[in-house]
């Protein structure tokens, strides 16, 4: 077999491409079916984007691919609107398959040719065009059906009055070059066969904030009298970025609010010492800000990036003061969260702000001294009693079990008392029920209710009115009701506050919220006649 050397040409110089055709088997080439297709747009700071792929199959030996070369034409000659290609991009490559074999920095002017419409018939938009030829050095087998990829490293110059150009972009007739084993050129392409390259502006960064699925339930955090607390995760929040640009995070600033903040309560900066944000493994301590019963919490300097078209995650901890001079003993209580506009972000590589939206919201937390108590749901059942008789007469039969155990180091009593109710006030109106539970999650129909409440803890030798769970320990309690609707439908039941003390005698009493719109604590729905 003969040995050629090649040269190829580009308008800013010379590379010089040598091919050895003895790698090179079977007879004289034929490059056929040559068929261009669209990539993708490109945008500001772009790299490594696919722009088009020409296609082509290689009948009859292989070949050494030695020049790609892409001519463009802007579409659009609207004043003000940029009708150069290297005011768009940086560098050509083309890749076969995932390698890279060709290069070539297109970013002047001089590295263009420039050629009248006039003189191409298939530049029908009258506008001048401009080419640029690829050095290339690949072999492709005979018999393959090749893929050359065209991409493209964007400038970052591009902005939102260049967004209005596009180009046809072409591999001209015989603007693919190969050698096939006779050492003959052997070319493909087609002036008729284009593709349009549209322009957007820098991705920055599209973020979206959501409550995590390992969001803290509502419970009650236990102080001390006068040492500060162990840490407590009071709020997770997962921020997805939906664009391929990689974000940094400036400042995040959470809010807070005191629940019992009023003429007795107080703020947000007298019950935490100290807040901590883990952002995907790296840690902040936030400044704490309070005015009456709302605070916000400044995280500044902070250094996690979030890559593209992923997903961190943010956990929020905090420690309490010990109880004397500080808070109440009792009726205290916070949530924390973390909106959009609190947010501060920037692409890694422009430094322009990325959009930000939704927003994350922890469950009250309850804050209880020397003792404090955690809720999970257990199960439920659901049933009806039918009247074959008065079907009107027809009652439901709902059970909730759910498990609370003792933290901190003392017992905690739970008065035995239980209401079921249908009304939004019965928290206040029923302040000394151990248990209250939501009737009208299923829709408001008027019904005569009942409940008991029962539990696997023992009753309270002090005071009969209690159930106690010993510090550390969990038990089960089990609340029983019965429905009998004036109207026939659906009916549902939610656990909605639990209520406690640390003195057996009968303290006040502190209240745990619960969702009762959480599947973990409420019945599903059963239809009474």
């Amino acid at each position: 077999m003969l040995s050629t050397s090649t040269t190829g040409q580009a308008c800013s110089g010379s590379t010089t491409t040598t091919t050895t055709t003895s790698t090179l088997s079977g007879g004289e080439a034929d490059l056929r079916n040559f068929d261009l297709q669209a990539g993708d747009d490109l945008s500001q700071g772009d790299t490594n984007k696919e722009i088009a792929v020409a296609k082509f199959d290689v009948r009859g030996g292989d070949v050494a691919v030695q020049r790609v070369t892409v001519a463009m034409q802007p579409t659009t000659s609207s004043n003000g609107v940029n009708q150069h290609p290297w005011s768009f991009i940086q560098t050509l490559s083309v890749y076969n398959g995932n390698t890279k074999v060709g290069s070539v920095d297109v970013s002047s002017k001089s590295d263009w040719d420039q050629e009248n419409a006039g003189s191409n018939a298939d530049f029908s938009t009258g506008l001048d065009y401009y080419s640029v030829d690829v050095p290339v050095n690949t072999v492709i087998k005979e018999g393959d059906n090749n893929e050359l990829s065209i991409r493209a490293d964007a400038q970052n110059t591009i902005d939102t009055s260049d967004t209005a150009q596009s180009f046809n972009l072409v591999v001209p007739t015989n603007g693919i070059r190969a050698v096939d084993a006779k050492g003959i050129q052997e070319y493909t392409g087609s002036n008729g066969d284009s593709v349009i390259l549209a322009f957007n502006t820098a991705q920055n960064g599209k973020l979206n904030i959501t409550t995590a699925s390992d969001n803290p339930n509502a419970g009650v955090l236990v102080a001390d009298d006068t040492n500060t607390s162990d840490d407590f995760n009071v709020l997770a929040f997962n921020i997805k970025n939906s664009q391929d640009t990689d974000v940094d995070f400036n400042t995040i600033t959470l809010d807070a609010t005191s629940t019992g903040y009023g003429s007795t309560g107080h703020t947000v900066s007298n019950l935490v010492r100290k807040v901590t944000l883990d952002l995907d493994g790296d840690t902040y301590t936030g400044t704490i800000s309070s005015t009456n019963g709302v605070a916000t919490i400044n995280f500044k300097n902070l250094n996690t990036t979030l890559k593209g078209n992923d997903t961190i995650e943010g956990t929020v901890s905090i420690e309490l003061y010990g109880q004397t001079g500080h808070f109440n003993a009792t009726g205290e209580g916070l949530v924390f969260g973390l909106r959009s506009v609190n947010v501060d972000a920037e692409n890694s590589d422009t430094g322009d702000t990325s959009t930000v939206n939704g927003s994350a919201t922890g469950k009250t937390q309850t804050v209880g001294v020397n003792g404090g108590i955690t809720v999970q749901g257990n199960s439920n059942t659901t049933s009806e009693s039918y009247n074959t008789n008065i079907p009107s007469q027809s009652t439901g039969n709902f059970t909730l079990k759910f498990d609370v155990t003792a933290n901190g180091d003392n017992d905690i009593y739970v008065p035995k008392s239980v209401v079921a109710t249908a009304s939004t006030t019965a928290e206040s109106t029923n302040a000394n029920a151990g248990v209250i539970v939501f009737t009208d999650l299923a829709g408001a129909y008027s019904a005569t209710t009942s409940a008991s409440l029962t539990s696997t803890a023992d009753t309270d030798s002090d005071n009969s009115a209690y159930y106690v769970v010993h510090a550390g320990d969990t038990e089960t309690f089990t609340v029983n009701t019965t429905i009998d609707p004036a109207t026939s439908g659906y009916y549902q039941v939610g656990l909605d506050m639990i209520r406690f003390t640390t003195v057996s005698t009968g303290g006040s009493l502190q209240n745990l919220d619960v969702d009762q719109t959480n599947s973990n604590f409420q019945t599903a729905q059963q239809y009474i006649h």
